[in-house]
């Protein structure tokens, strides 16, 4: 928004101007990754209970009760079957999710667009 209002945008923002996507840019060349966050409750608290990362190809979601998922995205658009292993866990979507989660401003960015 800030954006289409000609403002700049402050550094500790931690998303990016969609104005690319309007003018047609392709959203895999706009990011890599997005950060998913799901809010159980509003009972004033400030963190979310269940987070994961989408890619163009994978989604890897950690839940707060300690459960994961994993879903290929080409395979199963629909996220119906999670083929999470815990012997072979995603480890490089594990580990940009923990950059995400913790991130701020240009340091979201980085870790959007991955490795």
């Amino acid at each position: 928004m800030l954006d289409l209002a000609g403002a700049a945008q402050a550094p500790y923002f931690d998303g990016r101007p969609l104005t690319p996507l309007l003018g047609g840019t392709d959203p895999a060349s706009w990011r890599r990754g997005a950060l998913i966050e799901r809010h159980a409750s509003s009972e004033g608290k400030n963190t979310p209970d269940d987070e994961g990362i989408r890619t163009a190809g994978r989604s890897y979601v950690e839940y707060a009760a300690g459960e994961r998922k994993l879903y290929n995205l080409a395979e199963d658009p629909y996220e119906l079957t999670n083929s999470y292993n815990p012997d072979a866990q995603p480890a490089a979507l594990a580990s940009r999710l923990q950059v995400l989660k913790g991130c701020a401003g240009a340091a979201c960015r980085q870790a959007e667009d991955g490795p």
